[in-house]
């Protein structure tokens, strides 16, 4: 017999079971509209929303969630009343956060208008934004910045101040998105005016493990909450938000749940790219190589461990110490993260879009070791790595069509080299000619390609 569904209205009694925590805060309106609701979002931003709001004694802080391309999400959330629950996984423990801050959601084609309305109400303090590093390309636009936009221009007309906050990997993504909208509106002097002076667009840094949720997540939830629920997403104990101090005056109190408000973002936001997310590349994609899974299994190979304290070593040369960050205990705490079994977090779903990620997690740490007069040789790793999946592996990226041929075509480890070096963006255009470099990747990528 299948368990009962959950909903907002059965999530009420659930936090008396063990190991569960159930919704903290019964929200009485929209004041947050978050573009892009997919599970990093559950499981994350609208988590320390609903903590903030809990621990501020405010009700003002509902989400209105709205889903991408596709509107499965919203018509799962709409079933369950927009509660759903966070399967946090600590190895072989397991609990259950559920989690009442989404109180409406919606899809970008059947639900436009209402999209629009809300961005634009008086109520809606902040709009976030979680549509990863394509989704910020255009012209033409995503569907979630049309969106934007679209309620931007509209509430031009009353003036309230927003913030409008991405929650995305790219570097200094705030500036990012206001570049886009001040675009968008420069035809209308009025609405770019009111752009300029009301509507706040800071940085912001987020983390936490959030894998695909599989079936087996499902029935370990049921088992603990006695619900089944469609909606659930799977995360790790740890979570880490940094926020530029640029926030109109109105928005939730972030801070009480943990998030760190900070004056300068790009210490934080440097120091997890090119150590957590420029490691999670190298076991992504030399893990493949070596016919790992999962990145728990890629880090449990001794040689392949060694790369990774390598590669954080060297890394750190390029980086200074956030404020409050003991850097060492933080690569410590990565480690620590990667090796927990209980994230069944594939090589395969972290390898994604390499062309968009690389840039950033490794282009610029060799950039900047090559000005310091350090010849790169564990961050070349990468880009090897990444060279002997274009090759051999099943690549998902938007150029991948392009990359797999040009990397099948290649003769030699020096040819396969020069190709990722040369692809715009991937690193400085000082650096990509240089030989030094060049030799360091194509040494890496002939021992990798020798791996199997």
């Amino acid at each position: 017999m299948s368990a009962p569904r959950l909903t907002r209205e059965s999530a009420r009694g659930v936090s008396a079971r063990p190991g569960v925590r159930g919704p903290l805060v019964e929200p009485a309106a929209v004041g947050v509209v978050h573009l892009g609701i997919g599970a990093f979002h559950r499981a994350h931003q609208a988590v320390y929303t609903e903590r903030a709001a809990a621990l501020a004694g405010e009700r003002e802080w509902g989400i209105l969630g709205v889903t991408g391309r596709r509107p499965d999400v919203a018509r799962v959330l709409d079933a369950s009343g927009g509660v759903y629950g966070v399967l946090v996984r600590d190895g072989a423990d397991v609990s259950v956060d559920v989690v009442g801050a989404v109180v409406e959601a919606a899809s970008p084609d059947q639900d436009a208008e209402r999209v629009v309305a809300a961005i634009a109400a008086e109520t809606t303090a902040v709009v976030s934004l979680t549509i990863t590093e394509h989704g910020y390309a255009g012209p033409p636009f995503s569907p979630p910045i049309e969106l934007l936009v679209r309620g931007l221009r509209r509430r031009a007309a009353h003036g309230a101040p927003l913030s409008v906050l991405s929650c995305d990997n790219l570097v200094d993504n705030g500036a990012v998105l206001r570049r886009i909208v001040r675009a968008a509106v420069s035809g209308d002097d009025g609405v770019a005016r009111w752009v300029d002076d009301a509507v706040r667009f800071p940085r912001s840094m987020v983390d936490r493990i959030v894998p695909a949720t599989t079936a087996e997540d499902r029935r370990a939830a049921a088992v603990l909450t006695g619900f089944d629920d469609a909606g659930l997403v799977v995360a790790e104990p740890f979570s880490e938000w940094v926020i530029e101090d640029d926030l109109a005056e109105r928005r939730p109190r972030w801070e009480l749940a943990g998030a760190r408000v900070v004056p300068d973002v790009e210490p934080y936001e440097r120091l997890k790219l090119r150590t957590l997310n420029a490691t999670h590349s190298l076991l992504a994609y030399e893990g493949e190589a070596r016919g790992h899974t999962t990145i728990a299994e890629a880090l449990d190979d001794d040689e392949l461990a060694r790369r990774v304290e390598a590669l954080m070593a060297e890394s750190g040369l390029t980086l200074e110490q956030p404020p409050g960050i003991d850097v060492v205990a933080y690569r410590a705490e990565v480690l620590r993260r990667f090796r927990n079994r209980g994230m069944r977090h594939t090589v395969a779903q972290i390898g994604h879009d390499g062309s968009r990620k690389l840039p950033i997690r490794v282009g610029g740490t060799i950039g900047d070791l090559v000005a310091q007069g350090v010849t790169p040789d564990a961050t070349a790793r990468v880009l090897a790595a990444w060279a002997v999946h274009l090759r051999r592996g099943a690549v998902v990226d938007p150029l991948a069509d392009e990359l797999q041929a040009a990397a099948r075509a290649a003769r030699d480890a020096v040819e396969l080299a020069e190709l990722v070096l040369r692809l715009p963006g991937i690193v400085p255009d000082a650096v990509a000619g240089r030989r030094d470099v060049r030799d360091a990747v194509a040494a890496h990528t002939a021992e990798i390609l020798a791996l199997a």
